[in-house]
């Protein structure tokens, strides 16, 4: 318990200074800054999803291809944030910038960023906000997980997806109402 509340304290403590790094600058240096942040924070808590399911003893994701899962994990953690912060492209592109530099991936950024711009609408098309039938969802990023083995029919598997994103998005929104707050425009 104690452990849990430290790590919350410092995980508040770096989102407050990365914020007020933030918020004294202007134009594209805030944007780069703000892209940046937000990976961070997309990577800290895919790889706190992925590395507390991979060690779940019921978890549905132990037999998976652990990059494949971790990346698309990211992938979905960066859906969130861009569900969050709307049309900021070039916050976007940091984020996407970030991530093709920090894993060395094989295409090119453009490359990369037309799938990332797909697997989004596909995501965006089976969030339903409305009637909260996220399940497709769930289906959705399951099978680019397992591919189309018969494990994505599990429904604990699209549940975890599920929650999980839901509170991403939370957790973004709580974070863009503190920089709001700072009066941090984008």
């Amino acid at each position: 318990m104690i452990k849990a509340i430290i790590r919350y304290v410092e995980k508040k403590n770096w989102i407050n200074r990365r914020l007020n790094e933030i918020r004294g600058l202007s134009g594209r240096d805030r944007e780069i800054k703000m892209g940046a942040f937000l990976y961070d924070l997309s990577i800290d808590r895919a790889t706190e999803f992925v590395k507390e399911e991979l060690t779940r003893q019921e978890s549905p994701f132990l037999n998976v291809d652990k990059p494949r899962f971790f990346h698309e994990i990211v992938l979905l953690t960066f859906w969130g944030v861009k569900k969050v912060i709307g049309n900021q492209s070039a916050v976007m592109d940091e984020i996407h910038r970030n991530y093709s530099e920090n894993f060395n991936l094989m295409k090119t950024f453009s490359e990369d960023n037309d799938s990332l711009v797909r697997r989004y609408e596909i995501y965006s098309d089976s969030w339903d906000d409305v009637w909260g039938h996220q399940d497709m969802l769930g289906l959705e990023v399951a099978r680019y997980i397992f591919g189309n083995r018969d494990e994505i029919l599990k429904p604990d598997i699209t549940f975890w997806l599920i929650s999980y994103i839901d509170e991403t998005i939370k957790a973004v929104e709580k974070v863009r109402k503190i920089w709001l707050s700072r009066g941090i425009k984008l």
